[in-house]
């Protein structure tokens, strides 16, 4: 399939599906005799767990070191669920401060933002108390 059908297919824009090829993410397609690529069924598949992944708030670098493991026998099951269970920890740890420093704005609008009651060093330090705690 060309590059407009797997763009479409695999909702990723063509910029991208370039970009990944040219990183290693995805193979480089075969090439039709009018030199356009040919993306095979396999590409779809590859762009769209690169997808979920990404939405899983991976990096790049953790998606091709994924790939590339996965792509090989006996790759190493535990890595991927250590490397899952550490990104879960990773958003759990976001989720938390970002939890406080929502609190710490509710807390600001009750005042209805009146700062002379508000201790923005102590706020600052319950959100970083709760973000290392989180670890």
């Amino acid at each position: 399939m060309n590059s407009k059908k797997i763009a479409h297919i695999s909702n990723t824009p063509i910029s991208t599906i370039r970009y990944y090829e040219k990183i290693g993410l995805i193979p480089a397609p075969k090439r039709c005799a009018n030199n356009y690529r040919d993306y095979d069924s396999e590409t779809v598949f590859l762009l769209q767990f690169i997808k979920l992944l990404t939405d899983f708030h991976f990096s790049l670098d953790e998606i091709k070191h994924i790939l590339n493991l996965t792509g090989k026998k006996g790759y190493s099951e535990p890595f991927i669920h250590d490397t899952i269970t550490r990104k879960q920890k990773e958003l759990q740890k976001q989720i938390a401060a970002l939890q406080a420093l929502d609190d710490a704005l509710s807390y600001a609008l009750e005042k209805e933002l009146n700062f002379d009651d508000f201790d923005l060093r102590a706020q600052i330090e319950r959100i970083a108390h709760i973000y290392q705690k989180a670890d």
